[in-house]
């Protein structure tokens, strides 16, 4: 027969488990644009809930697989990128110069440079605070 010691030991190992196991999973989920792309991403400004992001891509560069939270971004040196899903067929984008746009989140994607000029875009993601989350106006 277990004792209240050993049984606790038990809860408090599987606890520890499932509390580890959920931190690895948010982690492979999240796979912030900056951190995944470090040569590519200069990040200008970090301030709560608010992230500036310089991104420069040279012709043929692609970004590695990354998501963002909601975001605006302005072009400021345009050219000709191609986007892609996971199973789905790449979208090709002429994005010129000065275009500013807003997105929502979204999903694991890559993007390439397609074109023969370099492109920079400012992008200004934008994280909900915890006590936003889940709540509906």
């Amino acid at each position: 027969m277990k004792t209240k010691t050993q049984n606790s030991r038990k809860g408090n190992m599987i606890f520890l488990f499932v509390a580890l196991s959920l931190c690895l999973v948010s982690k492979t989920n999240a796979q912030e644009l900056w951190k995944t792309n470090p040569k590519q991403c200069i990040v200008l400004h970090d301030t709560v809930g608010v992230k500036m992001t310089l991104i420069t891509l040279a012709p043929g560069e692609s970004l590695a697989p990354h998501t963002h939270s909601l975001f605006q971004a302005y072009v400021v040196e345009g050219g000709d990128l191609e986007g892609q899903t996971p199973g789905t067929a790449p979208t090709k984008s002429t994005l010129p110069t000065g275009l500013h746009f807003q997105a929502p989140a979204m999903g694991v994607h890559t993007d390439k440079n397609v074109g023969i000029t370099t492109v920079k875009l400012l992008v200004v993601e934008i994280f909900p605070s915890k006590d936003q989350k889940g709540k509906t106006k």
